[in-house]
C-alpha cells in the first residue's frame, strides 16, 4: 500500500509460506522507526499514528492499549533538527504482522521517513 506517497510496502515472502510462519508462531514482533524534519508529527508523534496490520486491523495507541510500545517518541518536540520515533510491536498476535501500511499526521512543511523492521515470529 502507498500511504502518502510515502511508497509501497513490500515483503519478498510467499502468502503461503507467510501463513505457515503465522500458523507455529505463538507470538511475533516487529518496530517501526519514523525519522522526521521540520516538526513533521503533529502534536505528539504517537496519539495520531495509525498501523495497519497484516489481519487489515487498525491499530491505534489511544484504542488499542497493548497494540504497541513506544520505545522513543521525539518527533513531538518541535526542531528543525531530524528527530526519531521507534514503535514495538512486542508479543503481539502472529496474524497482525507484518504491519502494512502507517498514518501519520503530518505538518504541511515536515518530512518523515518509516522504516518498517523485520518480524520476529516466536
Amino acid at each position: 500500500a502507498d500511504s502518502a506517497g510515502l511508497g509501497a510496502l513490500d515483503y519478498q515472502l510467499a502468502a503461503s509460506q507467510l501463513n505457515h510462519l503465522k500458523l507455529l508462531s505463538s507470538g511475533a514482533s516487529q518496530s517501526i522507526i519514523m525519522r522526521c524534519r521540520r516538526n513533521a508529527v503533529l502534536n505528539n508523534a504517537v496519539e495520531p499514528t495509525s498501523l495497519f496490520s497484516d489481519n487489515d486491523r487498525e491499530l491505534q495507541a489511544q484504542i488499542d492499549q497493548l497494540a504497541f510500545d513506544v520505545e522513543k517518541d521525539d518527533c513531538r518536540h518541535k526542531s528543525a533538527d531530524t528527530k526519531e520515533t521507534v514503535l514495538s510491536l512486542t508479543q503481539t498476535s502472529p496474524q497482525r504482522v507484518p504491519i502494512r501500511d502507517v498514518s501519520l499526521f503530518l505538518d504541511k512543511e515536515g518530512e518523515v521517513d518509516v522504516k518498517i523492521g523485520e518480524v520476529c515470529f516466536s
